[in-house]
């Protein structure tokens, strides 16, 4: 009686855990909800002229000597985009352990029957002695 009790806690929490994991996907997806923030990086920049100092040949043109240092990608959809990367897999291990909670819950749930055969190997008598063609 204990095993259907706790079969039918575990299969609950299993679905529960899943059902609220689904959601919070959706709500990220939709934009009702943040991603976690797990990085927070600044903007790398790159100064240019000294890139183009080491690999162009000495010149005297001016438009090359004034070039500012730019950054390669914009700070927010580099954060978003690994945040937001790190969401889906995080949620999918949660996901993952409330199919596993579910799934011993069903196991818990189940009942177990054997059948057994009364003789499943049918045994011959041989006599000891005797003729045999």
């Amino acid at each position: 009686m204990i095993n259907k009790i706790i079969g039918y806690l575990l299969l609950f929490f299993g679905i529960l855990v899943i059902l609220l994991s689904t959601i919070n996907l959706y709500q990220v997806f939709t934009r009702q909800q943040k991603p976690v923030q797990f990085f927070t990086s600044q903007n790398s920049t790159i100064n240019l002229n000294a890139l183009i100092n080491s690999m162009a040949p000495p010149t005297n043109n001016p438009a090359l000597k004034n070039v500012q240092a730019t950054s390669l990608i914009n700070e927010s959809a580099l954060n978003d985009g690994l945040n937001l990367t790190l969401h889906i897999v995080l949620i999918g291990v949660v996901s993952g352990a409330g199919f596993k909670l579910a799934s011993l819950g069903v196991m818990l749930l189940r009942s177990i029957q054997v059948k057994l055969l009364e003789n499943p190997i049918p045994v011959t008598k041989k006599v000891v002695g005797a003729n045999q063609p």
